[in-house]
């Protein structure tokens, strides 16, 4: 298994969603369980917005994996992901999307794209393989502490 798959505190939060860290504590790792009710959602956006406020750093590298086959993309959903991205304030913020390639991956890689175009803070990059998103993130981690 990849150095990514070293997961630390694994928190299981209800309805398969998980939240843990790699890297010593770098690199935050949120875990959608493909639930869809709102409930699963509420856990999940909270476990996101929770995990951005208390980020140590002004810097937050976080991997958002949505790869589980019954991940959807309702309105909830979405009310969630904007409530999430308003938590983020000032501090800057890189983001591994992770996605399972299938027909919702457009949909919430479009999403994904328009939101947070008009915020500067906020680096975001799509993927559809775990270990490239970890690789992207640790590149931008080493870029910002050179």
């Amino acid at each position: 298994m990849g150095q990514c798959m070293t997961a630390h505190n694994i928190e299981e939060l209800g309805f398969g969603n998980q939240r843990y860290w790699v890297d010593d504590g770098q690199i935050v790792v949120i875990y959608g369980g493909g639930n869809m009710s709102r409930d699963s959602l509420d856990i999940w956006a909270d476990a996101m917005m929770s995990a951005i406020t208390h980020f140590p750093g002004d810097t937050i590298y976080l991997v958002l994996d949505i790869s589980h086959p019954n991940q959807g993309f309702t309105p909830y959903a979405r009310a969630k992901a904007e409530a999430i991205y308003a938590t983020i304030g000032q501090r800057t913020i890189y983001g591994a999307i992770v996605l399972r390639n299938s027909i919702i991956a457009p949909i919430i890689t479009a999403f994904i794209r328009h939101f947070p175009r008009r915020r500067l803070n906020i680096y975001q990059q799509v993927f559809t393989d775990k270990e490239a998103a970890f690789d992207w993130l640790r590149q931008q981690r080493q870029r910002k502490l050179s």
